[in-house]
């Protein structure tokens, strides 16, 4: 899993991609299963097709929860790095194809 991509198993769709343009950082450092995965499904029911949902986690437990739960579900995790002690998941619509952000906006931890 260090420094490597990994992409859900599913196919491209044939919609046209579209290029995420916002980066919305979720901090879920310190919270221990099952939350960090409750907290990501709730973000990500608010992302739009071009934002990319970047999630930082230091529970080990993650990194079976955030794959699994990808392969069932309309996202894709495109990333996947540790860093230290915390690990990074990029995830971002389905129909979405990864570009380079340019603005950045957070979301609140509750």
């Amino acid at each position: 899993m260090d420094q490597s991509s990994q992409k859900s198993g599913r196919e491209s769709s044939a919609i046209s991609p579209v290029s995420p343009t916002t980066v919305r950082k979720l901090d879920l450092r310190g919270l221990r299963c099952p939350m960090p995965l409750l907290k990501t499904k709730l973000a990500l029911k608010t992302l739009a097709p071009n934002e990319m949902l970047e999630v930082t986690a230091d529970d080990a437990g993650t990194r079976k929860d955030f794959p699994a739960f990808m392969r069932l579900s309309h996202f894709d995790l495109i990333e996947m790095r540790v860093e230290g002690e915390c690990f990074i998941y990029h995830i971002i619509h389905e129909q979405a194809q990864v570009a380079q952000p340019t603005t950045e906006s957070s979301l609140p931890n509750d």
